[in-house]
């Protein structure tokens, strides 16, 4: 498993919407509502990626080969950097979140995101 395209792409794409909006305060609201929702989407998606890469390191099951049991681990561990990848781009992203949030005035929502570390 690697970072999945469409998570890329939501990045570039947001990137490029959050470049060509110029500076966000003095941007349309229409704009900055536009890219708070695709930025929710993309956190959304970014969660779920994480969940099933998360699931498929921690269903792992090592074969009983020597040859099999490297390859094994070595997939382990890609996906164990996927995850790490995926978990920092979530951190990063729900951050852009908050701050659109914040921008568009929905500070009155109680927060809703989601860690993986149980509080």
């Amino acid at each position: 498993m690697s970072v999945p395209p469409k998570i890329i792409a939501g990045v570039v794409a947001l990137q490029a919407q959050i470049k060509a909006a110029g500076p966000l305060e003095s941007a349309p609201y229409a704009t900055v509502q536009a890219i708070h929702l695709n930025a929710e989407t993309l956190e959304t998606n970014t969660t779920l990626a994480l969940y099933g890469a998360a699931g498929q390191l921690d269903t792992w099951i090592a074969p009983k080969d020597q040859i099999g049991i490297i390859a094994g681990f070595q997939t382990a561990v890609g996906s164990a950097r996927d995850e790490w990848r995926l978990l920092d781009m979530l951190a990063v992203i729900s951050r852009a979140v908050l701050n659109l949030d914040l921008l568009v005035g929905d500070i009155n929502i109680p927060a809703q995101r989601t860690t993986l570390i149980p509080s």
